[in-house]
């Protein structure tokens, strides 16, 4: 009989296997999300004060530009993966 321990990790697990590395950088979407919040937020700032504001304009037009910078982001993602390759 042997009496060796098993193989531990410093954390106490046996047989750890290195994990995998984890993107920490900012998902475009995450800041279209936010730009668009932080309009709404300006809107509604500007309404409570007495700006007249055309709700359904608002809209269109942040629907349109979050849609565009979406798209540019992913243009710019395939063109920084493909340069890379």
């Amino acid at each position: 009989m042997s009496n060796e321990m098993p193989n531990f990790d410093q954390v106490g697990y046996p047989y750890s296997y290195p994990q995998p590395p984890v993107s920490t950088a900012v998902r475009p979407g995450t800041i279209v999300w936010g730009l668009i919040l932080a309009t709404l937020g300006v809107l509604v700032l500007l309404t409570s004060i007495g700006y007249a504001v055309d709700i359904a304009m608002v809209f269109i037009l942040l629907l349109s530009a979050a849609g565009m910078a979406l798209i540019a982001s992913a243009i710019s993602s395939a063109m920084r993966r493909a340069n890379r390759m």
